[in-house]
C-alpha cells in the first residue's frame, strides 16, 4: 500500500544568524517526483534553507524530515542530498570589508601613480557598501551572508 509521506517536510523551521531572524515559523511538503521552486528576493533565506536541509547548519527549532526521517543530527554526508554551492570567490577567512579591501591592498601602482592612503580605502570601501547595500554587513565573514549578499 502506499503511503503519503512527503519526500521532504519542513516543520516550523526556525533559524537566525546573530539576532536578525532569517527563516521564521516555516513549513513545506515536497512530494516525491515534484518539481519545486524557492523564489524570493536577495537577502530572503533561500541559500539558508537549503543549507538546513543539506545539513550544513542546524535550526534553532523546528524538524527537517527526508522520507518521514528527522534529520536531526544526522550529519550532512549521511543525508543524500546535493548542493551545488553560490562561491563568489570570496575568501572564507576574511570579513566583507578585507575582501573589497584586498583588491585595494594589491593594486600595483603604476611609477608616477601615489599608493591610496587608509583613508581613501576607508572611504571606498564605505561608498561602494552603500552602493551595494551591505554597509551594514561589513564586518560579517561569508558563511554569515546570503546567497544574494555574496554576490553583492
Amino acid at each position: 500500500m502506499p503511503t503519503n509521506t512527503p519526500m521532504l517536510s519542513i516543520r516550523n523551521l526556525y533559524f537566525s544568524f546573530d539576532s536578525s531572524n532569517t527563516i521564521s515559523d516555516f513549513s513545506l511538503d515536497v512530494e516525491k517526483g515534484s518539481f519545486t521552486t524557492l523564489l524570493g528576493p536577495s537577502g530572503c533565506g533561500k541559500t539558508t534553507l537549503l543549507r538546513l536541509i543539506a545539513g550544513f547548519l542546524e535550526p534553532k527549532s523546528g524538524a527537517i524530515l527526508i522520507d518521514g526521517k528527522n534529520q536531526s543530527g544526522i550529519p550532512t554526508n549521511l543525508r543524500k542530498i546535493g548542493m551545488v554551492f553560490q562561491d563568489y570567490a570570496l575568501f572564507p577567512h576574511m570579513t566583507v570589508r578585507q575582501n573589497l579591501l584586498y583588491g585595494l591592498n594589491v593594486k600595483k601602482h603604476g611609477r608616477n601613480t601615489p599608493a591610496i592612503s587608509a583613508d581613501e580605502k576607508n572611504e571606498k570601501i564605505t561608498g561602494t557598501a552603500k552602493f551595494l547595500y551591505i554597509d551594514s554587513l561589513l564586518d560579517r565573514f561569508p558563511h554569515q551572508l546570503s546567497g544574494g549578499q555574496q554576490q553583492r
